[in-house]
């Protein structure tokens, strides 16, 4: 169990909180009184004051209507299961933001009253708060000093997916190649849960930690004789960990430390987000709502009165949470390949613009910049990335590399995304697009051999240079209790995508049955169909799964 990996943290953290309850036993009221704390408190979803749980004005349940009716299914429908965290990575209950743009983060209990459905929340057209008049908001409500939550959240259900690979080549029109398609359908249970614990022994600090549990997935083949049923090797146990684990500290209401680990929203893009390279995952564009998992950092936020202006400082050592925390064994290469970080945030108008860097030793050296903002109920947001070199190019300075590097050979290289939502209040409708340009990926990628396509994707997620991603959602489809979406992704680069449709419904409360198509195209060896694992011109599938989910506890 993973647990025991930070048993020495602990009782750190737990001893810094134990002289802290007793340094502050006897105080009885707010020592910065709510005057003090003039912070922004805007409705309008662009602004520095972001929540992680409302950046498209959704609450703390999933973009499209909850987490059962999740643009591409959340845990229930999620086409590869994933999680029901709310939107960018925002934590259960965060208190400082779980995101960079979030100074307090939303909750299971969004202090602020966020609706379940986002729709009510996203379609007012409210004018973006300008830098001359921010808001006021009090510190002693959101400071709950003493207090101590716990919660979590669980499902449980199965998935069956019916796959038949290049349906229109010659050969396959016939009813054998339809019924093996159905024969050798994979029905996979999935079983996941949350915990987290919240603990504010004072009105200026703040413990808090989340665990993650997702029991091993066996996969049954019910319907052919042909293919074995397979089970969890014997030595494989329910993976469990810590998600994220993290102390706040607040200096007068204008500087906010976190320690630990946590998940950062440091771009803005929706589909794609070249400018957030601090999180140890990226984006996937098939459940763009999932919480990432973030990396060990200290974060210093220093917010300036009388404006909605925001400095955000990053530093990030390079520690194997694997090894290195457990035996709290920190050398000194640590230090060398740490990474820093910081973006400047402030509003022009009703767009809020950020401008910033991020910096490691034998890695790719970025600036950053993004704008987010909204024409009345369109709502747009960009990102540029501009680098120096690749990373193949310093890999020979990284922490395994060896070598030196040619300086001579590198360059500048840019990176780009730009992108749009459009909420319809009636039918309940909601469109969003994105484009992205990768300037670090292959004008030809059908021409890439499997190594060097692999180093692509690795080092950017991305093989090829432009990507357009578009999905339409539909709340109330037929009745209140059903919904539907489309989402599609093209590669511009060698025309290969895939589509996805589906259907939900939801019954008995706690139970969503979602069904749907999904299709992958393009020529072989094009960047989707070595996606699927299938070296052919593309595949079309049947998902079918069954989930229940009750209330978060």
């Amino acid at each position: 169990m993973r647990f025991s990996a930070v048993k020495k943290l602990y009782a750190i953290i737990l001893f810094l909180v134990c002289v802290l309850l007793f340094l502050t036993a006897d105080e009885s009221e707010n020592p910065f009184p709510a005057d003090d704390f003039d912070f922004y408190n805007s409705t309008d979803i662009y602004t520095v004051a972001l929540n992680d749980d409302d950046l498209f004005g959704g609450s703390d349940d999933d973009l499209f209507g909850g987490s059962d009716d999740d643009l591409f299914g959340g845990s229930d429908d999620d086409l590869f299961g994933g999680s029901d965290d709310d939107l960018f990575g925002g934590s259960d209950d965060d208190l400082f933001g779980g995101s960079d743009d979030d100074l307090f983060g939303g909750s299971d209990d969004d202090l602020f009253g966020s609706s379940d459905d986002m729709f009510d929340s996203m379609i007012e057209e409210v004018d973006a708060p300008t830098a001359e008049a921010p808001s006021a908001v009090d510190a002693s409500a959101i400071y709950s000093k003493g207090s101590f939550r716990a919660g979590g959240s669980f499902s449980i259900g199965a998935e069956s997916l019916f796959t038949w690979y290049e349906p229109f080549k010659d050969g396959h029109r016939n009813s054998k190649f339809i019924k093996d398609g159905f024969r050798n359908a994979a029905v996979t249970p999935v079983i996941k849960a949350d915990f987290y614990i919240d603990i504010r022994p004072t009105d200026i600090f703040r413990f808090y930690t989340k665990a993650k549990f997702k029991a091993p997935k066996p996969v049954f083949y019910p319907f052919s004789d042909d293919l074995e049923n397979q089970y969890p090797a014997v030595y494989e146990e329910i993976e469990d960990s810590l998600f994220e684990y993290f102390i706040d500290y607040n200096l007068h209401d204008r500087v906010f430390f976190r320690l630990g680990k946590h998940t950062v929203t440091w771009g803005v893009g929706y589909f794609f987000s070249p400018a957030d390279v601090i999180n140890l995952s990226a984006v996937d564009p098939e459940n763009p709502t999932e919480q990432r998992e973030g990396a060990i950092s200290l974060r210093t936020q220093v917010v300036f009165p009388g404006t909605q202006n925001c400095l955000w400082l990053y530093v990030l050592p390079d520690i194997d949470e694997e090894k290195e925390i457990r035996v709290l064994d920190i050398d000194k290469d640590d230090l060398k390949y740490t990474a820093f970080a910081g973006k400047f945030e402030f509003l022009v108008d009703k767009f809020e613009i950020g401008i910033g860097g991020w910096y490691k030793y034998g890695r790719t050296p970025r600036a950053v910049g993004t704008v987010t903002g909204a024409f009345r109920k369109l709502s747009v947001f960009s990102e540029l990335v501009l680098g120096y070199g690749t990373e193949e190019q310093w890999a020979p300075l990284g922490k395994n590399g060896s070598g030196n590097v040619n300086h001579g050979d590198m360059k500048a290289v840019f990176q780009g995304t730009a992108g749009f939502m459009y909420t319809w209040k009636d039918p309940k409708l909601t469109l969003i697009g994105q484009y992205f340009f990768n300037g670090f990926g292959d004008k030809k990628t059908m021409d890439l051999s499997i190594i060097d396509f692999l180093k692509l994707k690795n080092a950017y997620n991305y093989a090829g240079r432009h990507y357009l991603a578009l999905s339409l959602s539909k709340q109330e489809l037929f009745t209140s209790d059903c919904s539907g979406s489309l989402y599609g992704m093209v590669s511009l680069t060698d025309g290969s995508g895939m589509a996805q449709g589906t259907f939900s419904a939801k019954f008995w409360d706690d139970f969503t049955l979602s069904t749907g198509p999904i299709v992958v195209f393009g020529k072989k060896g094009s960047e989707f169909t070595r996606m699927g694992g299938f070296s052919g011109g593309g595949s079309f599938s049947w998902k079918l799964s069954l989930t229940y989910a009750p209330d978060k506890f």
